[in-house]
């Protein structure tokens, strides 16, 4: 048995080192997925681009809150859920001033902190809002989960949040393309079911009731 201080240095080693290893090994896994595209390289390679906006830091204080000031038709707000630790929530106006707010949960787990970028995935002349969030589940569970917030001409968002094998870094997302090259957004979602991968297409719409619909190609299935 180890005692003294010796032994708390060599547990956060050890703790730190098996985090470190399985962040890796979750994206891994997501990117691993990519060979199963119904999609050719050069499609797979036509990505939306994004704008940066917040890593989320691990530690932050009880009254800590970002403004993204081009999100939005007046900006919207990240800020903390009231009487809920470690939860978050955003905010905004539409066009007529009248206030929205709408719950995100937790935007920190073991598979690290939610990712902020801005774009207008619509065309309709309002930046969009994208949260990536990894999830910490093993094996054939979704890798990450999207939060993503479309903006209608009055300024109310609506919001999309679909769980999937998506992988994101310091300048965008994986998974959001542009394979028409007219700025309209593509969600590239698999989803694995009965031994089978499924792909879909998810293009965002404006006004009419739903953001998001499926089949901009139909169906894609990969075996």
């Amino acid at each position: 048995m180890l005692h003294g201080k010796g032994y708390k240095k060599d547990v956060k080693i050890i703790v730190w080192c098996g985090l470190l290893f399985f962040c890796i090994a979750a994206r891994a896994l997501a990117t691993g997925f990519v060979g199963y595209l119904p999609m050719s390289d050069g499609e797979y390679a036509q990505k939306r681009a994004l704008k940066p906006l917040l890593t989320l830091p691990y530690s932050v204080s009880p009254d800590q809150t970002w403004h993204f000031r081009q999100v939005g038709v007046s900006g919207v707000t990240l800020l903390p859920e009231p009487k809920k630790d470690n939860e978050w929530r955003i905010s905004g106006k539409d066009r007529a001033g009248n206030s929205w707010v709408v719950p995100v949960g937790m935007l920190i787990n073991l598979a690290g902190n939610a990712q902020f970028y801005r774009a207008d995935l619509d065309r309709n002349g309002i930046q969009d809002l994208v949260i990536w969030l990894g999830n910490p589940g093993l094996g054939l569970a979704p890798s990450a989960q999207y939060i993503i917030f479309t903006f209608l001409k009055n300024g109310r968002p609506c919001v999309f949040e679909p769980w999937g094998f998506y992988t994101a870094s310091d300048t965008g997302v994986d998974d959001l393309l542009d394979l028409q090259g007219n700025g309209r957004t593509q969600l590239l979602d698999m989803q694995f079911d009965s031994g089978y991968w499924i792909t879909n297409l998810y293009q965002v719409k404006d006004a009419a009731g739903s953001a998001y619909t499926a089949g901009l190609a139909g169906e894609l299935s990969g075996a």
